[in-house]
């Protein structure tokens, strides 16, 4: 909330140092206000943007590392902390089923980045692109980090190319070449498969990644369709939150199930 807290802070800042100049003397000469604005700060901000995600992700590694050290403990605890028999099943249940569809999503997103590099090191090969091997292993590696990872991959394609090719315009076929399979996965493969294959419409993972990452950038992206699983697992094994997980389900059970059952209740009245 920093960046968004920080304008409003300077613009208070200005609006107290013009009402202290109003309020002045009519006898004191006039103070001109002039407002500056540093550019070390700017530029220490472009520098340690990339470090503070470099910083979460090497946190991130380690938490990982003490979790798979410990085992099951969580589990344990969890269930544990549950009072009667029903609940420990249920809590068992539900942890067996976040982990099954988390996993599953990463298998999917580990699939479908597998797919965008072969291609992408087809095409390049295909034009003539010296290590396309090297290319596709890039571009699978790069497609995990969204928006950000596409463009620096596309960048450094046109930058190879340039170097490579002797014709501007048959340079621009290896980013375009990128653009085109990077295009095709976010628009039309990624929304698919993964609607399918977790049982979420793609309405809400579109939804899910607008708002993580007005919250959280880049990261908010990267953990917005697990967190939106987890979401969804949750609602589906607690009755009060039912209606959420069917919201966020492709297809609605209980409206299904009202829709067929009327054409019935129709034809018992009518007889």
């Amino acid at each position: 909330m920093q960046a968004l807290t920080e304008p409003l802070r300077r613009v208070a800042k200005i609006t107290e140092t013009i009402k202290s100049v109003a309020s002045a003397p009519a006898n004191e000469e006039a103070q001109t206000v002039v407002v500056a604005e540093p550019a070390i700060p700017a530029l220490l901000w472009f520098a340690t943007y990339p470090a503070g995600y470099m910083i979460m992700f090497g946190g991130a590694v380690v938490l990982s590392l003490f979790l798979m050290a410990s085992g099951n403990l969580i589990y344990e605890r969890i269930i544990h902390a549950m009072p009667t028999l029903t609940d420990k099943k249920k809590a068992l249940r539900l942890l067996y089923a976040v982990e099954r569809e988390v996993s599953g999503y990463l298998f999917t997103l580990t699939a479908i980045n597998a797919g965008v590099g072969a291609a992408i090191g087809l095409g390049l090969w295909a034009i003539g692109m010296s290590n396309p091997l090297l290319w596709g292993l890039l571009a699978f590696v790069l497609n995990f980090i969204p928006y950000a990872g596409p463009l620096t991959g596309a960048c450094l394609a046109a930058v190879s190319a340039v170097v490579t090719f002797p014709s501007l315009g048959y340079a621009l076929l290896a980013p375009a070449i990128y653009t085109m399979v990077v295009t095709i996965e976010n628009q039309l493969v990624s929304p698919y498969v993964l609607s399918r294959r977790l049982e979420i419409n793609s309405v809400a993972i579109l939804l899910a990644f607008a708002f993580f990452a007005w919250i959280w950038g880049i990261g908010g992206i990267i953990v917005s369709v697990p967190l939106l699983v987890t979401l969804r697992v949750f609602a589906l094994h607690v009755e009060r939150l039912r209606p959420v997980g069917d919201f966020l389900s492709e297809s609605s059970p209980a409206i299904l199930s009202e829709d067929s059952s009327r054409p019935a209740a129709q034809s018992s009245v009518q007889m």
